[in-house]
Parts: structure tokens; C-alpha cells; sequence
């Protein structure tokens, strides 16, 4: 067995580890809202019968009031063998592999092992994830996964639509010469001059209706839970509080006491920020498109996250997301991308010429500007390395 599939083996066995441990054990005094949700879904389900379903607590709660425990843990354990080897299967390399392991404590804490609505976002994502990993065209990629995300809006979380909103704007902004991406840019900023100051209200409000009785008051979350720093209003006062709210969640030691929580948080947002700035730099569409993505989410989440460990929460769910980009820092996987792309060749009754298969491969397989511009299977044979096939 080669070495780079030991070290999988060796991750793939923890990550399933800590995942059987928090099944068997939970993990309560690790996070203290962790069964909030799941409380929730299992006391409306109690009376849902009689209820109409509406909202993503209520679609969650007809599932738990049909289904027993036996039912619901086989579910939670299929689901998170998806997520689990969706994002560590691809890897090779040792030091990606304990860096992804990492991030997928987070995922395994807050919502693998619970039957809340986030157990509905995972197959979304999966299904997102496999979508934007396939051989579509972009535009068909961009579409269904725009459809994707438009039922989970439907039916659980509402705010998937502005997802949806700022993913095609990203996805239509990258198309353009960086002149007029700053223009357009520009544009968009005094647009929103214009947005009827109901609708900004509406955006800021969310987060202090949930915090407002948390606050000061003994009870779970609150030590992390924020308000607006300014009255919801107009435009001017909506981007004081997304500007608030930005450093709230990324900056936690500048306005509260500095806790093991809140460095593991940081940590997480350091690891995403790093997979995030490499799949921008990266002309693969493979690598960029998830990662816009996980942008549109960054942007959406500042404008109703209520504390931290909700932030964290929610942003985890598009872990998958980021695994093109650590493919793409990982050079072992890169060499396996690269011996993928040239094997499609082999056999056809007419191959294409090699600037064709070049532009097929994309960068993952013939170099990219975020690894050095070298071509993975020229780095190969020069050391040595070269993948057979």
C-alpha cells in the first residue's frame, strides 16, 4: 500500500473516531447550544401532527414525529460517512489531511451527530459539492446548484436566497476585465443608496430579535451573543452594523475575554480564509466556483449570525466546498488529479491535440498561479515523481 494511502486510512479512522465518540458520548460541555436545535425539532414533534408544517424547525420536526431513533441515528451516520469522505477522500498528503481532520471537528460537533436542520443542509451541500465537481458545463453547474440551494430556501432557511443573490453576482463579476469589475463594484455600492430602508431593517433586525433576551442573562450562547452597535435603519446604518458585526466574529478578543472557544474559532477562520484566498487566485473553475460559493456565504452569514458558536456552525456546513482548494495545495493529490486527466485520454478513437487536452485538464493538471505556474506532471518528472499510468 503506498504511503499516501496509509495517511488517509490513519485520518479517514480518526475523523470516524471522533465522530463515534460524540455519537456515543455527546459533547454537551464542549458547546453549550449544541442541543438547542435538536431540542427544538424533538418537542414540536410531539404536536406537529396536528400542526401545519412550516419552517425548516417544523419540516425537521414531521421527520422526527415519523421516524423512531434507530431510524434517525442511521440517517445522522450515513450522512456524516458522506460529509466525512467528501472532504478527506480527495487528499493525500499528511499535513492536509490532519489540517482538513481539524476542520472537521467543528461539523462533527455541531451538526453531524444531531437530527436538526442542518442535517437537511448536508445533503444539500453533498449534492451542491458533487454537482460543482462534475464534468457539466459551468453554466449548468452554476444552475442546478442555484436550484439546489433555492429548496433548501423553500423549506428551511430563507436566507439561502441572498446566497443565491450573491453567488450569481460573483460568478458574473469574475467574467469581467478587472477594470470593470471595480466599476460594477461601485455600482453596486451606490445602488444600495436606493433600497427602500424597510428592506435594511428587516436584514438587521433578525439578529437582535433572537439576542434580545440572551443578553445578560444566564443562559446558553449568551456569553458570545451581540446586538446591533447602532439603531436597524437606512443605508448608512446597515453597513456600520455589517461592519460591526464583521469584527464581532472574526475579531472576538477585542470584546470579551479570550477563551480556548474563541482561539479554536480563529483557527478555523484562519484555515478557511487561507483555502479561500487560494481558490481566488486560481483560474480553475473546479477550484474557483466552490470557492465563490463559500464567499456568498461569508457575506450572507455577517448579516444574521447571533454569536459565535452559531457563526461557526453555519459557515462549517460548507467545509466541502473548500476541499478543491487544499486539493490544490496538496501536491500528491495533484499529481493524482494530474494522472486522472491524462488516463481520459487514453484509448479514444481520436484523441485531441494537446493544446485541446491541456484546456480540458485545467490548471489542477497542467499548473496554476496559485502552486508556482508549474505543470504538476513536468514537477513530476523532474524529481522523479512522475505518476504512471
Amino acid at each position: 500500500m503506498r504511503l499516501g494511502l496509509s495517511y488517509r486510512a490513519v485520518f479517514l479512522i480518526v475523523a470516524f473516531a471522533m465522530f463515534a465518540v460524540v455519537m456515543i458520548f455527546g459533547a454537551s460541555a464542549l458547546s453549550a447550544t449544541r442541543g438547542n436545535d435538536a431540542g427544538t425539532v424533538a418537542q414540536m414533534a410531539q404536536t406537529i401532527a396536528a400542526a401545519r408544517i412550516e419552517g425548516g424547525y417544523a419540516v425537521m420536526a414531521w421527520f422526527f414525529a415519523h421516524t423512531n431513533a434507530a431510524m434517525r441515528v442511521g440517517i445522522e451516520i450515513l450522512l456524516a460517512t458522506a460529509f466525512i469522505l467528501m472532504c478527506l477522500w480527495p487528499l493525500r498528503h499528511r499535513r492536509w489531511l490532519a489540517i482538513m481532520t481539524f476542520l472537521l471537528i467543528a461539523p462533527i460537533l455541531f451538526f453531524l451527530t444531531l437530527f436538526i436542520k442542518d442535517t437537511a443542509l448536508v445533503v444539500f451541500v453533498i449534492g451542491s459539492a458533487l454537482v460543482m465537481r462534475s464534468r457539466l458545463p459551468e453554466i449548468a453547474k452554476i444552475a442546478l446548484v442555484c436550484a439546489i440551494y433555492g429548496v433548501f430556501a423553500l423549506y428551511f432557511r430563507q436566507y439561502y436566497y441572498l446566497i443565491i443573490v450573491v453567488f450569481l453576482c460573483l460568478c458574473l463579476l469574475r467574467t469581467l476585465p478587472p477594470v470593470l469589475q471595480v466599476a460594477a463594484v461601485m455600482v453596486g455600492v451606490v445602488a444600495l443608496a436606493f433600497v427602500p430602508s424597510d428592506i435594511f431593517y428587516q436584514l438587521q433586525h433578525a439578529r437582535d430579535s433572537v439576542n434580545a433576551f440572551r443578553i445578560g442573562r444566564d443562559v446558553a450562547g449568551a456569553r458570545t451573543a451581540f446586538v446591533n452597535i447602532v439603531e436597524p435603519g437606512g443605508y448608512g446604518n446597515f453597513l456600520i452594523n455589517y461592519g460591526y458585526a464583521i469584527a464581532r466574529l472574526h475579531l472576538p478578543f477585542l470584546f470579551g475575554q479570550f477563551r480556548m472557544q474563541e482561539a479554536y474559532l480563529l483557527m478555523n477562520l484562519a484555515t478557511y480564509g487561507w483555502l479561500v484566498w487560494t481558490g481566488l487566485r486560481s483560474r480553475d473553475r473546479l477550484v474557483q466556483t466552490p470557492v465563490l460559493l463559500v464567499v456568498s456565504h461569508f457575506a450572507v452569514l455577517m448579516l444574521f449570525e447571533p454569536d459565535l458558536g452559531s457563526y461557526l456552525r453555519h459557515l462549517s456546513s460548507a467545509l466541502p466546498y473548500l476541499v478543491p482548494a487544499a486539493v490544490l495545495l496538496d501536491r500528491p493529490a495533484r499529481r493524482v488529479v494530474a494522472a486522472f486527466a491524462a488516463r481520459r485520454w487514453t484509448g479514444a478513437r481520436s484523441a485531441p491535440a494537446p493544446s485541446q487536452q491541456a484546456a480540458h485538464r485545467g490548471p489542477l493538471a497542467r499548473g496554476d498561479p496559485a502552486s508556482g505556474g508549474v505543470p504538476v506532471a513536468r514537477r513530476g518528472r523532474r524529481r522523479g515523481l512522475e505518476p504512471r499510468g
